[in-house]
């Protein structure tokens, strides 16, 4: 099987952090670029084996995440966002895929939520992108 490093991009991000990094255990390399959070962000990151943080000053969103892809240590990324998780249906489906890829890149649906409500209409479920992909492609 194929490694995966899954990069998230932290900014006080406490609240929802325990549980995104929770459904990380399964990465080889869980890799935090942090923009100088100054909540508790950084320590419930350090609680974390599989975890490595950066310190990285705010570039833009789309500089940021490609210097976090860049970091990753391993070929196949998967980046998510500070406030999602994965659940084990995607999980299974990841590990699966890295047995022997078929795509260099794979669209994950986004289940959005806005104030404690799924939103699954106004065109915003499945709200398609890719996370998944080989970083040398």
């Amino acid at each position: 099987m194929l490694k995966l490093s899954i990069v998230i991009l932290t900014f006080n991000s406490q609240k929802y952090l325990s549980k995104v990094l929770n459904s990380c255990t399964f990465a080889d390399e869980v890799l935090i670029v942090d923009s100088g959070s100054n909540d508790n962000t950084i320590e419930i990151a350090k609680t974390f084996n599989n975890t490595k943080i950066l310190n990285q000053k705010w570039l833009g969103f789309g500089k940021q995440k490609q210097k976090a892809v860049n970091l990753a240590k391993n070929r196949w990324v998967f980046v998510l966002d500070s406030d999602e998780r994965i659940t084990n249906e995607l999980k299974e489906e990841i590990l699966e895929e890295l047995k022997s890829p078929k795509f260099d890149a794979y669209f994950t649906p986004r289940l959005n939520n806005f104030w404690g409500k799924n939103i699954k209409h106004l065109g915003l479920y499945p709200d398609y992108s890719i996370r998944l992909f080989d970083k040398t492609k």
